[in-house]
C-alpha cells in the first residue's frame, strides 16, 4: 500500500507460497560401472537382472533384482516395481514367497504387473537393495523384454528416487507336450496323407509358426501338391515347404493351448520296409 494525504492505497497483491518439489532422485542398477547406465553401452547390467529358470512361459522362476538408489529409503516406505508387458506376476504366488514374505507387500496393491513392497528399516544411500519376486509367467518368447522400473517412496504419494530401467529375454526354449505323426498308408512306395499332431500349453498367437523336417526316407511333395489341411483345433493355417521342411503358420484357431492337428498330403512312402528317420 502507498499513502497519500495520510490515507493509505492498494498498490498491489500477491500471494505467499512456502511449498517446493523437487526433482526424483535417481536408481541404477548395482552392476552398472556408468553413472548413467545405458548411455555409453558398457553399464554391466545383466547380472542386476537374473531369472533363476530362463525357459520361455516357465513359471517356478525367482527374479532377482539389484540396484542402488540415490537416496536412502526411510523405514516404512515403499519399493514400487512396475514390469514389462511380456512379464506378468501370478500374484498369490507372488505374495507367499521371495521378498513378500521377507518383509511385506500390500495385497491390495499387487497387480499383475506391479508390486509394491514395504521396507521395514531404512536402506542408506548408495547400499545394494536386492528383492527377489516369486510367482513370475516368464515371456513366452526369445524377444527381449522392456524395462523394469523401480520407484522408491517416503509413503504412497512422495517419490524419492526413480530408474533401473533394465529388461531381460529368455535362453531355453519351451517344451510341447508332445508332437506326433500319423500315416494314411504304411504301403512302401505309395503317395501318402500324414496328420500331424502338437499338444502345447504354451499359448499360440496368431501367425506364430512351427517348422519340422521330414525324414531322408520320404519323398516331399512340391508347393503346388501339399495340400496342408486344418484337422483340429485351427481356424485356418497356411503351410510351405522348401525342400523336406514344412513350416505352419498358425493363422486362426479355437484355443490358444491344447491340441492341434493338420495334414499334408503327397508325400511318398520310403520305397523299402526299412523304418525311416523320426520327424
Amino acid at each position: 500500500m502507498t499513502q497519500v494525504d495520510g490515507k493509505f492505497y492498494t498498490v498491489d497483491t500477491g500471494e505467499k507460497k512456502n511449498s517446493f518439489t523437487a526433482t526424483a532422485g535417481g536408481l541404477k542398477p548395482a552392476t552398472a560401472t556408468d553413472s548413467a547406465p545405458g548411455a555409453s553401452g558398457n553399464d554391466a547390467t545383466a547380472d542386476s537382472l537374473v531369472v533363476s529358470n530362463p525357459q520361455t512361459y516357465a513359471k517356478d522362476s525367482t527374479w532377482t533384482i539389484k540396484f542402488k538408489a540415490e537416496h536412502a529409503i526411510p523405514n516404512q516406505g515403499y519399493i514400487k516395481l512396475k514390469m514389462p508387458s511380456e512379464v506378468e506376476l501370478m500374484t498369490d504366488s507372488t505374495m507367499s514367497g521371495g521378498i513378500c514374505a521377507k518383509w511385506s507387500c500390500p495385497s491390495a496393491d499387487a497387480k499383475k504387473d506391479e508390486l509394491w513392497i514395504l521396507v521395514p528399516q531404512t536402506i542408506p544411500a548408495g547400499d545394494e537393495t536386492i528383492i527377489e519376486i516369486m510367482g513370475v509367467q516368464n515371456p513366452r518368447t526369445f524377444k527381449p523384454t522392456g524395462v523394469f522400473t523401480i520407484t522408491t517412496y517416503a509413503d504412497k504419494i512422495s517419490v524419492i528416487d526413480e530408474g533401473f530401467n533394465v529388461g531381460t529375454k529368455m535362453t531355453i526354449p519351451g517344451q510341447l507336450v508332445s508332437f506326433s505323426s500319423t500315416a494314411g498308408s504304411e504301403t512302401n512306395g505309395e503317395l501318402n496323407k500324414y496328420i500331424f499332431s502338437i499338444i502345447t500349453e504354451i499359448p499360440l498367437k496368431d501367425d506364430d509358426k512351427l517348422s519340422y523336417k521330414l525324414p531322408a526316407e520320404l519323398d516331399p511333395p512340391t508347393q503346388a501338391d501339399l495340400g496342408c489341411k486344418s484337422v483340429k483345433g485351427f481356424v485356418e493355417i497356411e503351410c510351405t515347404i522348401s525342400g523336406s521342411i514344412v513350416e505352419i503358420t498358425f493363422k486362426k484357431f479355437s484355443s490358444p493351448t491344447g491340441n492341434f492337428s493338420w495334414s499334408i498330403e503327397n508325400v511318398r512312402n520310403p520305397i523299402s520296409t526299412r523304418p525311416s528317420g523320426a520327424f
